[in-house]
């Protein structure tokens, strides 16, 4: 029924399924880098950051900063800042110091700035330093007031 063949059977081929050589690890091997930001600029520009005072916010002390503050409430203290905006309802008993000033409300005390504008609202006892003032029509003022002469 079965024939035998004569032809002999070819030789098996051996099996390739070994795994790739691993690489050695040693204690020498390179972490990898770790991720890096980018550099920040040198000098970044600063940003004026303007703080708002609500009307009813009363502070007993001294405010200063880097930045602008709208004042609606009342400070009694010193205020020491970039530019001041005085609400018609605010007020201030101290010294204010800032390159801009500008005044609705009332201000008992002195004001020091480069810029200083009272408006018709604006109620002063203090004595004014400036380099420029700008007074409004219907502003009150009691007190020295010395304004340094343009070059």
């Amino acid at each position: 029924m079965f024939k035998k063949s004569t032809k002999p059977a070819a030789p098996a081929k051996p099996a390739t399924t070994q795994a790739p050589p691993e690489r050695p690890v040693s204690m020498n091997t390179p972490a990898p880098a770790p991720m890096v930001a980018p550099p920040r600029p040198a000098n970044p520009k600063p940003t004026r950051q303007r703080s708002v005072l609500q009307s009813d916010l009363q502070i007993d002390g001294d405010i200063s900063g880097a930045g602008m503050v709208d004042l609606a409430g009342s400070l009694v203290g010193n205020i020491d800042v970039q530019g001041l905006v005085l609400q018609a309802e605010g007020r201030i008993q101290g010294h204010v110091h800032a390159p801009s000033v500008t005044i609705d409300g009332s201000i008992i005390g002195t004001i020091r700035a480069e810029s200083v504008v009272i408006s018709s609202t604006g109620r002063i006892k203090a004595d004014i330093l400036a380099d420029r003032l700008d007074l409004q029509s219907g502003a009150k003022i009691i007190g020295a007031l010395s304004i340094k002469p343009s070059a």
